[in-house]
């Protein structure tokens, strides 16, 4: 309910006041995230209408403002009464997880279902209690010595689209794959032997993308001993690494269009070397130069249009709804 989020938006600013910067804007915050959630307009064929319940989906600010709505009542509520219960809870903005113990109060979960939903017009579907559930890309369950474990889970419609390797990207982009998958799955599986069932999947599914052998095999190599090596590392010399890694306030971005046939990176490194060498020791002297390609258009963008298609004498106004 539009009216009941600003009333919380301006609460949980209340609550936290002494945490905000001097000089937050509140008021002006209020009075912007009301403007875009009461003014909310979108369009179907030749009709345009105006958003009158619910968050403005599609603006920057709707996840944002749906997370510190329910976190509102959370804190203010269900984790003062409910929290000697909860020994995990965690939410990603309308999905929610936890662990939970009776302790000496076996209607507790009951009452913590009423009150989860007891918070203006929001409903929860609340599932049963059980001791191994898929949340979001993970499959939790609780083994035999109580620990709680982890997998990456994944859907059975998956289909596995990955890029194929005769597509204009840049080649980066087959390892970049490799790494971030082989990452999660790193983070995600409490055993080794998921960790490396995963791997092979990810392999199986490049390798039927026409990725070679031989670049998938040595990608998944470099990767693994990468991750050896970053996840070994202790908090603090990981943020020293950050640090050691900060961007140069001389700095300079190439940015082009990448074309199979088109200038490499080290073609344009190349050129920059030679062309600045002369500016080393001056004002226009840049000691880190960076290369960013695009994409270009390709079939999808030309073929699969965000307009609805209207055939004539039967447009979208000319249908009116029918009431039950």
């Amino acid at each position: 309910d539009t009216d009941h989020l600003i009333d919380v938006l301006e609460k949980f600013l209340e609550l936290f006041k002494d945490e905000l910067p001097d000089g937050f804007p509140t008021k002006l915050v209020i009075e912007a995230v009301s403007l875009v959630m009461r003014n909310n307009l979108f369009e179907f064929g030749d009709c345009i209408f105006k958003q009158l319940v619910g968050s403005a989906m599609g603006t920057p600010v709707a996840v944002q403002t749906a997370t510190i709505y329910y976190a509102y009542h959370e804190i203010t509520v269900l984790l003062p009464k409910y929290g000697r219960h909860l020994q995990y809870y965690g939410r990603f903005i309308d999905d929610a997880t936890g662990a939970w113990n009776d302790l000496d109060d076996p209607e507790a979960f009951d009452r913590f279902c009423e009150d989860v939903n007891d918070f203006g017009i929001l409903r929860w579907e609340v599932e049963e209690r059980c001791t191994q559930i898929d949340f979001l890309d993970l499959t939790i369950w609780i083994d035999e010595e109580n620990r709680i474990m982890t997998k990456t889970f994944r859907k059975p419609q998956n289909i596995y689209q990955y890029i194929p390797q005769q597509s204009a990207h840049p080649p980066g982009v087959g390892r970049a794959i490799i790494f971030g998958c082989m990452r999660r799955y790193r983070l995600q599986n409490s055993l080794r032997k998921d960790y490396l069932e995963q791997i092979n999947l990810l392999y199986t599914h490049m390798k039927a993308r026409r990725w070679q052998h031989s670049l998938i095999a040595e990608w998944i190599m470099n990767a693994a001993d990468k991750l050896e090596h970053d996840l070994s590392l202790p908090q603090a010399e990981t943020e020293k690494e950050m640090e050691s890694d900060t961007t140069s306030n001389k700095r300079a971005f190439v940015h082009l269009q990448y074309h199979p046939h088109g200038l490499s990176r080290a073609q344009v490194r190349d050129a920059f070397d030679k062309t600045c060498d002369n500016f080393k020791g001056t004002d226009a002297e840049i000691d880190q130069l960076t290369v960013a390609f695009s994409r270009p258009r390709n079939i999808r963008d030309e073929l699969i249009s965000a307009r609805l298609h209207q055939v004539e004498g039967q447009e979208a106004s000319t249908f009116r709804p029918v009431r039950p």
